[in-house]
């Protein structure tokens, strides 16, 4: 698992990390919950790091199958692992606006992960698999900019 913002104040572009909450790229699920005690939880006061104080985004680079559990309950699944997480709040927000039904795909999903009472969200994904012309970097740039973080 990467720690997208030292990366970026490794490259030098630390002035665009002052924001950002915590973010984290893992490649699978398994590397996620492997490596979750390594998540540190947002502390930033500032406009937007406000919105993940206490907790830190993880975004998943390798598709994942979503499943309905039971009403309420959902879980996600890759080739090694899976979670299970509750669909309320702004999960249900996101399957308005981009349905998705049991046995979907979904891609680049962003999980809120908060370590103090080691929930999970899933806060944002696409249905469709992302372009092969792009690079793992380009995406995750993208990414960002459509949460508004550079």
């Amino acid at each position: 698992m990467i720690d997208l913002k030292v990366s970026y104040k490794n490259a030098g572009l630390e002035w665009r990390t002052i924001f950002w909450p915590n973010w984290y790229s893992a490649n699978t699920i398994r590397d996620f919950m492997e490596n979750k005690e390594l998540i540190k939880p947002t502390k930033n006061l500032l406009p937007l790091g406000i919105l993940f104080y206490n907790s830190a985004l993880v975004q998943l680079e390798s598709p994942v199958t979503f499943n309905e559990v039971d009403y309420g309950l959902g879980r996600i699944s890759d080739l090694n692992s899976s979670f299970e997480f509750p669909m309320k709040g702004f999960f249900s927000f996101l399957n308005n606006a981009n349905p998705i039904e049991d046995g979907n795909k979904l891609y680049e999903v962003i999980i809120k992960y908060s370590p103090k009472k080691d929930e999970m969200r899933i806060i944002s994904y696409e249905t469709k698999g992302p372009s092969l012309s792009k690079t793992v970097y380009e995406k995750g740039i993208e990414k960002k900019l459509n949460f508004g973080l550079i």
